[in-house]
C-alpha cells in the first residue's frame, strides 16, 4: 500500500468565473467548496512547494527583516490572539506536520513544526520565549525572530495581515508579515485604514465607503475567504518594489515584462482568509500566492481571461501592470483559443457575462 505523501499537490483556483471584469468583496463562507477537497477548509495550506515558500521567507528577511515585517503597536493581547488562534488551528489543521506539548516545566509550551524543523517555545501569554532545533529535522531561524508573529508566519506559507478596530469604529492594520509582495511595500502600508491602503485601487470607492460595517463583520463573524488575481510574467514570490540591493531594477524583478516572441504568462492568484481573533477587536487576513500557466487552462478559462482584460478601464489596466502591452497579451490569447479550438473541432464562444471576485 502507497502512503500518503507529506505534502500534496498545490490547490487550484481560478476566480474568473465570468469575463467581466468587477471590484467586489467577493466573500465566501471558508470551506466553501472549490474542488479541493479539504484544503479548501483550512486556513493555512501546505503543499509540496512548502520549501520553496519557507526559504523564500528566508531570504527575505536576511535581506533586511524590516523591509518585509512590520508592526504598529499592537494592541494588547491582539498578537497573543494571534498566536492562540495558530497554535490551535495548525495542528488541527495539519497533525502530521505540527504538535503541541506542555515543556517539562508545565508553565510553557513547544509548537513542533515539520516544515521549518524547529519547536517554538512560547509562555503562557503566547510570548515566544525560544526557538529550538527539531530532533529530527534540526534548523534555527537566520535571522532570529524578532517575534511572535514571526517566528509564526514564517511556519506557514502564507503571508499574514492584523487589522484592529477601536470602540470608534475606526481601523488601522498593526502587524503585516510581508515576504511575498505583489508590488507593494509593507512599510507603506503599516498603520494606515482599509481606505487609505487601498486608495491606489481603482473603483474602490464604492467598497471603501461602506468599510466601517464591512469590516466590523469580518471581526465578529465569518471566517471568509476570498480571492484576488492579477497577471505576471514569472512565478517569483516578492515582488517588492524595491529590489534587493545589487539586484537592480531589471525587467525580471519587475515581473510584468510580457513578450509576445517569447511568451510568459501566468495569472497570479491570492487566497485570502479572514477570521476574527477571540477576545479582541481585530481580524487574521492571510495570503497565499499560487500561479496559475496561462497557456496550460481549459474548459473556456482562456476566453474567461481575455474577456475579463477587455474589460478594465485604462486606469485598472495601469495598476495591474499591463498598461501598454494588453493589446500583445490578448493577441497571444485569442491565438492560444483559436488552436485549442482548432485541435478540439469547437466555435469560440461569442461572450461571457457576469462578474468575477478580485
Amino acid at each position: 500500500m502507497r502512503t500518503k505523501p507529506l505534502f500534496p499537490e498545490p490547490a487550484r483556483y481560478f476566480p474568473l468565473h465570468s469575463g467581466r471584469f468587477a471590484i467586489k468583496a467577493g466573500l465566501y463562507a471558508l470551506g466553501t467548496g472549490f474542488g479541493n477537497g479539504p484544503a479548501d477548509h483550512h486556513i493555512f495550506q501546505f503543499d509540496r512547494h512548502c520549501t520553496h515558500y519557507l526559504e523564500s521567507k528566508t531570504r527575505a528577511r536576511r535581506e533586511e527583516p524590516g523591509k518585509y515585517v512590520c508592526e504598529d503597536d499592537p494592541g494588547k493581547g491582539v498578537l497573543q490572539a494571534l498566536a492562540t488562534l495558530m497554535v490551535q488551528t495548525l495542528p488541527r489543521e495539519h497533525p502530521e506536520l505540527f504538535r503541541v506539548e506542555t515543556a517539562t516545566t508545565g508553565d510553557s509550551l513547544l509548537l513542533h513544526c515539520a516544515p521549518s524543523g524547529q519547536v517554538l517555545h512560547l509562555d503562557q501569554e503566547m510570548n515566544l520565549l525560544d526557538v529550538l532545533p527539531s530532533s529530527r529535522q534540526p534548523s534555527m531561524p537566520d535571522p532570529t525572530y524578532t517575534s511572535v508573529l514571526d517566528a509564526l508566519a514564517c511556519q506557514v506559507q502564507e503571508d499574514i495581515a492584523i487589522t484592529e478596530i477601536d470602540e470608534t469604529g475606526n481601523d488601522r492594520l498593526s502587524a503585516l508579515h510581508l515576504c511575498f509582495p505583489n508590488h507593494w511595500a509593507a512599510s507603506d502600508k503599516i498603520g494606515q485604514c482599509f481606505a487609505r491602503i487601498h486608495e491606489p485601487v481603482p473603483g474602490i470607492d464604492r467598497i471603501s465607503r461602506k468599510a466601517a460595517p464591512l469590516l466590523q463583520r469580518l471581526v465578529s463573524s465569518g471566517p471568509y475567504v476570498r480571492f484576488a488575481w492579477g497577471l505576471s510574467t514569472d512565478k517569483r514570490l516578492n515582488h517588492h518594489p524595491v529590489a534587493p540591493a545589487g539586484t537592480g531594477q531589471d525587467t525580471c524583478w519587475r515581473g510584468r515584462q510580457f513578450d509576445p516572441r517569447n511568451p510568459e504568462l501566468y495569472v497570479r492568484v491570492e487566497r485570502q482568509v479572514i477570521h476574527g481573533l477571540p477576545g479582541s477587536r481585530a481580524f487574521l487576513f492571510t495570503i497565499r500566492t499560487y500561479f496559475v500557466t496561462v497557456d496550460t487552462l481549459e474548459g473556456g478559462k482562456i476566453e474567461r481571461l481575455a474577456a475579463a482584460i477587455r474589460t478594465m478601464d485604462p486606469e485598472t489596466r495601469e495598476y495591474k501592470g499591463i498598461a501598454g502591452q494588453s493589446g500583445n497579451i490578448l493577441e497571444w490569447l485569442d491565438s492560444l483559443v483559436a488552436e485549442k479550438n482548432t485541435e478540439n473541432g469547437t466555435i469560440p464562444h461569442d461572450s461571457i457575462t457576469g462578474e468575477i471576485n478580485v
